[in-house]
């Protein structure tokens, strides 16, 4: 049975939430969450995971779930806390994927800990939206949001404390904002209420201790990430799906064309959702 309730504590005091799915004997794999969300979302790699005998393993970046938020943090700052926790665990070598938002911590862990890394996997990944041909990808809403945070900072944290609230206390809202702003594969993945609860649960747990990590991660998504695609020296395989309409598949295009030797695989009829809720197995086993 998975174990979705463990904390490890790091070195500076904080504690570190994670949950165990798979083999737990199997070759150990980090999943870092989208945004919003929370080590849970790795649930959708439960029974794909046992198949392939991967040990996967869902952390909560600081603020989200059951760790504790640092403050000030940097996208630079994550692969610290990573190569702590695989320490703790005995692993010498490890995988990390990311989904979505959890994209650009994986590309810090490529980047940083490249010696540590048997691969990285990135699905449906958010690139760094500083740069122009990138930022003119998003959506009018999101562009608000990162202007927000790159020019008027301040206004950030309390918008995230009241739409993580609402998201917590109103979750059938959820996918009526995910049906407004999705395309048609994702509408019909997200039927599935398998899927869906666990986009819901990864979130709910996601937000409702605390909002900080909420606030954090996007200032770090609209600044400069502090490190070049280009530098990274590791294997890499990006996944995205074409009919993404939450993460533009140009995203999944910059990684394929500036990470050194990457492999990139792009899915016609695949959305955001759609692809990590149907195609797990086989990017598992792309890795």
């Amino acid at each position: 049975m998975p174990d979705i309730s463990c904390i490890f504590k790091l070195k500076d005091g904080r504690n570190l939430g994670y949950a165990e799915y798979g083999k737990h004997d199997g070759t150990p794999a980090f999943y870092f969450h989208g945004y919003p969300g929370s080590r849970l979302e790795a649930v959708l790699a439960d029974k794909a995971a046992y198949v392939k005998n991967i040990r996967f393993i869902g952390v909560d970046r600081p603020g989200y779930g059951l760790s504790d938020s640092r403050p000030g943090r940097k996208l630079t700052d994550w692969p610290d806390d990573v190569s702590e926790f695989a320490d703790h665990l005995g692993f010498d070598k490890f995988r990390v994927i990311g989904l979505s938002g959890g994209a650009p911590f994986a590309s810090a862990c490529a980047w940083k800990i490249p010696s540590r890394l048997i691969s990285v996997g990135i699905i449906s990944g958010l690139g760094p939206v500083d740069l122009p041909e990138l930022g003119s990808r998003l959506n009018a809403f999101q562009k608000f949001w990162f202007y927000c945070a790159r020019n008027i900072p301040f206004v950030i944290r309390p918008c995230a404390c009241i739409v993580g609230k609402m998201l917590c206390r109103h979750p059938e809202k959820f996918r009526q904002i995910l049906k407004e702003r999705t395309s048609e594969p994702d509408n019909k993945v997200l039927d599935n209420p398998e899927i869906l609860g666990a986009f819901t649960s990864s979130f709910h747990e996601g937000l409702s201790h605390s909002t900080e990590g909420f606030h954090r991660d996007l200032l770090i998504y609209a600044n400069s990430w502090g490190f070049k695609l280009e530098d990274i020296r590791c294997k890499v395989k990006v996944w995205h799906g074409e009919k993404d309409f939450i993460v533009h598949d140009d995203f999944g295009r910059h990684y394929a064309r500036c990470i050194p030797g990457c492999q990139a695989e792009f899915f016609p009829d695949e959305g955001h959702f759609s692809l990590a809720g149907t195609k797990i197995e086989h990017m598992l086993e792309g890795l």
